[in-house]
């Protein structure tokens, strides 16, 4: 950037006393003994500048690559030692160091040709690992790569689509890490969390960032994505997730899983590896499977139980008169009949906090076990007659 500036520089100052109408000293003749003295000093003086400006030259070129002026005729420096020290407790890097083992890279395919990607948790040292339903849903040749790059097959021991949860079981018999579980239940926006896992297909993966939200409710698109039933009570995070971290680990920064990476918002599409579409890149917008309600329907999955879903029993419809979800009917004998909620009115709150309409709602049970018991707010359709009810989630009919 130029500079100019707003007038020209004053050179109509009065000369200093004894100067010229140059500026310099007007020579006294009768000073003889001093007319050598100012030339002699200046001689002196530029030599001094001379050869101090020389060192510093030199120093200046040589300072940082000792002695070398062409670095390519330097060698190598050593890598720093504390490179090989353990990380600080707490780091990023501690973290990966701890969790990468944990994690795994899933491959599925179909009549014989690869069709997808995705991660997976290791839950046993014997080859128990959990996924997202929608990496292995359809497939009829699964296979895990460890962090080590050993490629193991593995077998479907159980998947529930309406959790968007599956566990697959890899040809072992020990020498996997399970992953240290967490909790879900105290989670707090801001905080920092890692995420683990094989976007694209490119196993060891480690991204950082913080929880954007919580009990944000989303849907999960099945693998021709379209719209799918599955609604989760997710976990929102900004660290970078792409196609293929589903059913990675979302873990806190003790290397607990808090949950299973699930989805992305993006704002195009793109085409992935094998051909099938696939949602477009990370944005800043992850959604995770809160790690308490993943590993109750793991478990149930990994015993090859039947998996009880959450539910209280009414069929609800959004409400903008108070902003909620209405009430249309209520299944007799349910969890919702025996607490007394009923038809037309509209629940605004559950356990104190409002929640979207219909999918909020929905997402909300899901996260709970049967048996937990939850706070319904309700009230009459155009305001008035609130109250307060418990409810005790129950079990939906398989």
């Amino acid at each position: 950037m130029s500079y100019s500036a707003p007038y020209p520089p004053n050179f109509s100052a009065p000369y200093p006393p004894g100067a010229g109408s140059n500026g310099f000293p007007v020579e006294e003749k009768k000073k003889k003994k001093s007319r050598w003295v100012l030339p002699v000093t200046i001689v002196v003086v530029a030599l001094l500048a001379a050869l101090l400006g020389g060192f510093l030259g030199v120093k200046t070129a040589t300072d940082g690559n000792d002695g070398y002026t062409n670095v390519l005729e330097a060698p190598i420096t050593p890598s720093d030692p504390d490179n090989k020290k353990p990380a600080p407790v707490g780091s990023v890097q501690a973290v990966a160091e701890k969790v990468l083992p944990s994690v795994v890279s899933i491959q599925v395919g179909a009549g014989g040709r690869q069709t997808g990607f995705g991660s997976g948790v290791i839950l046993s040292e014997d080859g128990l690992i959990m996924t997202n339903a929608h990496v292995v849903n359809n497939a009829t040749d699964i296979a895990i790569v460890t962090n080590e790059n050993r490629i193991v097959q593995a077998r479907l021991v159980g998947i529930d689509p309406v959790s968007d949860i599956a566990v697959v079981k890899a040809r072992v018999n020990s020498g996997l890490q399970p992953i240290e579980l967490g909790s879900s239940a105290n989670l707090a926006v801001g905080q920092p969390v890692v995420a683990v896992g094989a976007p694209l297909g490119l196993s060891g993966t480690v991204t950082s960032g913080i929880i954007s939200a919580l009990n944000r409710p989303v849907h999960v698109a099945d693998r021709s994505g379209r719209g799918s039933d599955t609604v989760m009570n997710a976990i929102q995070t900004d660290a970078a997730i792409n196609p293929g971290n589903s059913g990675g680990a979302l873990v806190d920064m003790n290397g607990r899983l808090i949950g299973i990476n699930s989805a992305i918002i993006t704002l195009g599409g793109m085409e992935n590896p094998f051909g099938m579409e696939s949602p477009g890149g990370n944005i800043g917008l992850g959604f995770a499977i809160p790690v308490n309600q993943a590993h109750r329907i793991a478990k149930q999955l990994a015993e090859g139980k039947t998996v009880r879903h959450p539910v209280i029993g009414v069929k609800v419809i959004p409400s903008a008169d108070p902003l909620g979800s209405e009430i249309v009917s209520v299944v007799s004998g349910s969890a919702a009949d025996k607490a007394g909620l009923r038809a037309g009115q509209v629940i605004v709150k559950v356990d104190g906090r409002a929640l979207d309409p219909v999918d909020g709602l929905v997402a909300y049970v899901r996260s709970k076990a049967p048996g937990d018991v939850i706070k319904v707010t309700v009230q009459s359709k155009g305001g008035g007659n609130q109250k307060t009810v418990d409810v005790t989630v129950g079990a939906a009919r398989n």
